[in-house]
């Protein structure tokens, strides 16, 4: 089988935390609510010869909560990645920022604060599936004005 078939011609080169702060007020988060918070910031994209490349950095605002709206657990997490395609438009590679890129940082985001909320004491802490086509759907202006990653 060769393997230039199946490869895509977006690929994940690198990722890394941004920022990361965990808050516990208390351990017992049983009976509680999970609230997310998500943004997504997509650098300009950045040409060099027949290659794309562009950062997208997301951020995840976790905060537990018990019935009377009392903050147990706050989680915030940044992540960038980066990304590269070779002989793709503009377009099409945001495109693949979106629908491809963001789900594979959000999942790394997932494993991460699984592993801190574990090891911080407290019972360990699932962020759900995020649709991000919907996300992206109500949220595609906000990203087109922040374009320029700082």
């Amino acid at each position: 089988m060769e393997d230039n078939k199946i490869m895509s011609e977006f690929q994940f080169i690198d990722s890394y935390i941004k920022n990361s702060n965990i808050k516990i007020y208390n351990r017992d988060i049983k009976n509680s609510k999970l609230e997310l918070g998500v943004e997504v910031n997509i650098s300009e994209i950045r040409e060099n010869k027949n290659e794309l490349s562009a950062e997208l950095r997301l951020k995840n605002i976790i905060k537990i909560r018990n019935q009377n709206e009392d903050t147990l657990v706050e989680i915030e997490v940044e992540m960038a990645g980066i990304f590269k395609a070779h002989n793709m438009d503009k377009d099409k590679f945001m495109q693949f920022m979106k629908f491809s890129g963001t789900p594979i940082i959000s999942q790394a985001i997932r494993s991460y604060v699984m592993n801190i909320s574990a090891l911080s004491g407290i019972d360990t802490i699932r962020i759900p599936l995020i649709n991000y086509v919907e996300f992206f759907k109500n949220n595609d202006e906000n990203i087109e004005k922040n374009k320029e990653v700082k």
